[in-house]
């Protein structure tokens, strides 16, 4: 079967549309100092303004919340 790509910036919005409803919000860090704290993405509780979860893989993130199918794949 072949896989068909999905851009890291069309599964961040497929991500960003199912957190929503949760009142979160996936989000990249900018600068070399908060990719160290957080790593390259963090999920943020828009309710408290608290950082949930830091490092966040985005393709493991797609397949757990079913944004990112079995004959899908992530692409650079």
């Amino acid at each position: 079967m072949k896989s068909i790509p999905v851009t890291r910036r069309a599964l961040l919005q497929r991500i960003n549309r199912k957190l929503k409803k949760v009142s979160e919000v996936l989000r990249a860090t900018r600068g070399e100092n908060a990719r160290a704290d957080f790593g390259d993405y963090f999920i943020l509780d828009l309710d408290r303004n608290a950082v949930l979860h830091k490092a966040v893989d985005l393709e493991k993130l797609g397949r757990k919340k079913g944004v990112l199918k079995k004959f899908e794949r992530l692409v650079d």
